[in-house]
């Protein structure tokens, strides 16, 4: 894709890169030239919040959700949606109350 300088040095981030980086009007991007002289261009994150660089970067598969694809991916069944043998509602008082000081 090919976008156009102005004299200004300013120019458009074609739409399919817009959706495909989630950039939407206002948003900051960070530009990189690579030893090779390509370029480098992503969304801008607050070093100050690591959780903000990671937004985006790793999309789920349609129709999974989080707690599901965390469960296939700990190769176990999450114990607040099964309720298998043992398992109990907790209050966090509650548990912070039964651990040793």
């Amino acid at each position: 894709m090919r976008s156009t300088l102005t004299s200004k040095g300013q120019t458009t981030v074609p739409k399919p890169i817009r959706e495909q980086l989630r950039l939407d009007p206002g948003a900051e991007i960070d530009w990189t030239v690579q030893p090779d002289g390509s370029v480098l261009l992503r969304p801008a994150t607050s070093p100050e919040n690591p959780f903000l660089a990671s937004l985006g970067a790793f999309p789920l598969p349609e129709g999974l959700s989080t707690t599901d694809f965390m469960a296939d991916l700990r190769g176990r069944s999450v114990p607040q949606e099964q309720g298998g043998p043992g398992a109990k509602t907790v209050d966090l008082q509650e548990f912070l109350r039964t651990m040793p000081q």
